[in-house]
């Protein structure tokens, strides 16, 4: 419970990286209730690189089926600062990363990281369906889990497809290579890419433009940069309606 108490009371921590072989399964509820109300975080990471009691740790420090998972807690605190998690060699399975989905609707984090763990493609494909509630997330990682093993990749790949168009706040998501959908997935995220960039140089109401008018031709001279342009233009025309209001 002191380790706990030191993170909670610790405001300066900022990043935080847990290896969860040193967590013993009989760590009391003070440790995890202090944990969980850490609000300072913001960058945290969860793994192990040894055999340890996955079963009765997992619940409660990421999800269970209470609900008081720590990281589940942390997501749904409002006043968390947490944007950038981590729980990757965790043994995670099917089961968890549904739990923990919901609470990544109002949650603040912008990068989540499930690599090497134990989700399927049951687990993915929900998560992937969930994707458009997910406003602040930007950049997915979760490769070398047997999902890309499985049968389905059609399915989650099409669901994916559709998490990127509704999400345009996604710009990174790896190991898209193992969809059969890869090629148009790369393009939509260059698209979601560009826009963001875009959004930065759109002036706002009574603002001039921060690009000069003359600085046009030569940016449009640039092939590369032109063909961009234009397919942003093509695919996102609700880009620049701001513009018009």
């Amino acid at each position: 419970g002191k380790l706990g108490d030191m993170i909670q009371r610790n405001v300066q921590l900022t990043e935080l990286t847990l290896r969860l072989h040193h967590i013993s399964a009989s760590a009391p509820c003070a440790f995890y209730d202090g944990l969980a109300k850490s609000i300072h975080i913001q960058k945290l990471q969860i793994g192990t690189r040894y055999r340890w009691n996955a079963e009765e740790i997992l619940p409660k420090l990421i999800a269970g089926n209470d609900g008081n998972g720590v990281v589940e807690r942390l997501l749904r605190n409002p006043q968390s600062q947490l944007v950038e998690l981590d729980i990757s060699k965790t043994r995670l399975e099917d089961h968890h990363l549904i739990a923990l989905v919901q609470s990544l609707f109002t949650s603040k984090v912008k990068e989540l990281n499930f690599s090497s763990n134990n989700i399927r493609s049951r687990g993915l494909l929900e998560f992937i369906r969930q994707i458009p509630k997910m406003k602040s997330l930007q950049k997915i990682s979760f490769a070398y889990n047997p999902w890309e093993k499985d049968s389905d990749l059609e399915e989650c790949g099409t669901a994916l497809l559709h998490g990127l168009r509704e999400n345009t706040s996604i710009t990174f998501v790896n190991r898209l290579c193992a969809f059969p959908q890869y090629e148009l997935l790369w393009r939509l995220l260059g698209v979601n890419f560009i826009r963001q960039k875009l959004f930065l140089f759109l002036p706002q109401s009574g603002e001039e433009s921060p690009i000069p008018m003359g600085l046009w031709p030569l940016i449009l001279a640039n092939t590369q940069l032109a063909d961009a342009v234009y397919f942003v233009l093509q695919n996102c025309p609700a880009i620049f309606s701001c513009c018009k209001e």
